[in-house]
């Protein structure tokens, strides 16, 4: 009798990470803490906490150098079917990196559209990209 060798299941693709995007030479990588999460001395005075508020943090790096893009102007809409809050994030310096980041209050359960749009130095268009995010 011939025995056959057991088959391997077919490999599951890699899904796509939600909160990255790369578009027009741009990768975008998109990061959500709640608001508390951030450590006190890190938290520009006035900024919000407490249960509803979160805070989103935009990298960008160039596509084909993987070098971090600083010197960029970043607006956040956070919308959901309740209302829209829009900022231009503020650029963060940490560990010789740069990213762009602001506080959003986000309190109820239902589906967040987050819009960055991204205006590098040097470049004239404006790179638009679309996150979806759930509050917990």
């Amino acid at each position: 009798d011939i025995v056959a060798a057991p088959t391997q299941p077919p490999a599951t693709p890699a899904r796509a990470d939600p909160y990255r995007h790369t578009i027009a030479g741009t990768d975008i990588h998109l990061g959500i803490v709640s608001a508390d999460a951030v450590p006190a001395k890190q938290r520009p005075t006035g900024a919000p906490s407490g249960k509803g508020y979160y805070y989103l943090n935009i990298s960008l790096f160039d596509s084909k150098t993987k070098a971090a893009i600083s010197g960029a102007q970043v607006k956040v809409k956070v919308a959901d079917l309740m209302g829209v809050e829009n900022k231009t994030l503020e650029a963060i310096s940490a560990n010789n990196m740069v990213s762009y980041g602001g506080f959003f209050g986000m309190s109820g359960p239902e589906l967040y559209t987050i819009t960055a749009q991204i205006q590098r130095p040097g470049v004239a268009s404006v790179t638009e990209a679309k996150f979806q995010y759930k509050a917990r």
